[in-house]
């Protein structure tokens, strides 16, 4: 592993109104670790999701590649392969799609592969597949590309199918071993009561050592926070970081698609996921261009971080990044690809700039 420091970052506020509030604060970057992915893993990951999965039993990623031959490729911490686990394909151990998957708390990984509507539970030892049926047919849809494993136990980002979008309804399922659901908490951000909106996706962290939930919604900037213990709010970040474009004009599904897609681009930023370390809440977004589409790569559009502290959910600050965040290491660190030709990757530690 090799440390290289990248240049400060200052964060100049812009303007997202007349009376919007500007801030101005700097936000350090390092590399703590960079590594290109080997040949090796390249000849079965052409091309990543925008998720990477850490390993909690070990030093490995997960990435799911988003062109065939479909399946999830595993690496070590300097890009080694370690292994493909799926096939393409309809059979009992083969997955159509990777997009949402994770690992168990022994190292194993579980896909849930939509269009078979099933979990598939990998046994890395054993090499046996287990399936369980994805609850779709009882109008629960799973919305979180990371499937979150806390104390026996998957947490995941839900959506009622046929509920309003109300904060009495809840937004994370709790399911067993067997992905039957045995408990659901949290609800849908304030900001939405009221408004009929597209694209509230509800995305999650879970804090499995503290207990927390963290929630979020694919086009909202706000972030609550769950107990788990008792399933109560804690609390709710409040600052738009000055980056995110949060436009008023939230609307049905329209039936023209040009409408919806400059609404969904040029209106509304993308919010990818929420990550954790031990002090800071960090909120991942993404702003796109409409002007450019087709197949596009991650790092054509805008990618930001923003930090909150994680005691009183204060806003502290925002960066552009210099590539695509996937994900988060054990460390806290963030996993990003820099550049998509060479599958170059970083581990970046994102913290307020210290003061002399």
């Amino acid at each position: 592993m090799k440390k290289v420091c990248l240049l400060l970052l200052c964060c100049s506020a812009l303007l997202l109104g007349c009376s919007e509030k500007l801030h101005t604060s700097e936000i350090e970057l390092t590399v703590m670790n960079e590594f290109i992915l080997s040949e090796e893993t390249q000849e079965h990951l052409h091309r990543v999701h925008t998720i990477a999965m850490d390993n909690p039993t070990d030093s490995e990623i997960a990435f799911s590649n988003a062109t065939s031959p479909i399946g999830i490729v595993v690496t070590d911490y300097d890009g080694k392969f370690v292994e493909k686990i799926g096939k393409e394909g309809r059979g009992p151990d083969e997955v159509m799609r990777t997009r949402n998957f994770g690992f168990d708390g022994d190292g194993n990984l579980v896909i849930l592969d939509k269009p078979s509507s099933f979990f598939k539970s990998y046994d890395r030892l054993t090499g046996d597949v287990h399936s369980f049926e994805y609850p779709i047919q009882q109008g629960i849809h799973v919305t979180s590309r990371n499937l979150e494993y806390c104390n026996d136990k998957w947490y995941l980002a839900i959506q009622l199918l046929g509920r309003a979008p109300y904060p009495s309804v809840p937004i994370v399922g709790v399911f067993n071993e067997q992905f039957s659901v045995v408990d659901t908490l949290g609800g849908y951000d304030p900001f939405f009561d009221g408004r009929s909106s597209i694209s509230q996706e509800p995305v999650i962290n879970v804090d499995c050592s503290n207990n927390r939930i963290y929630t979020g919604h694919s086009k909202t900037p706000y972030i609550q926070v769950y107990s788990m213990d008792n399933h109560e709010l804690i609390g709710r970040t409040k600052e738009i970081p000055p980056m995110f474009m949060l436009s008023e004009k939230f609307i049905t599904m329209v039936t023209n698609p040009t409408e919806m897609i400059r609404f969904q681009t040029e209106e509304q930023s993308l919010s990818l996921m929420i990550e954790t370390n031990d002090k800071y809440i960090f909120h991942v977004y993404r702003n796109d261009n409409y002007t450019k589409m087709g197949n596009r790569y991650l790092n054509e559009r805008d990618h930001y971080v923003a930090v909150y502290n994680k005691e009183n959910l204060s806003y502290i600050g925002s960066v552009k990044v210099p590539g695509a965040i996937l994900g988060s290491a054990k460390d806290g660190y963030l996993i990003m690809i820099e550049d998509e030709t060479t599958m170059q990757i970083q581990f970046l530690d994102i913290k307020p700039k210290e003061i002399n």
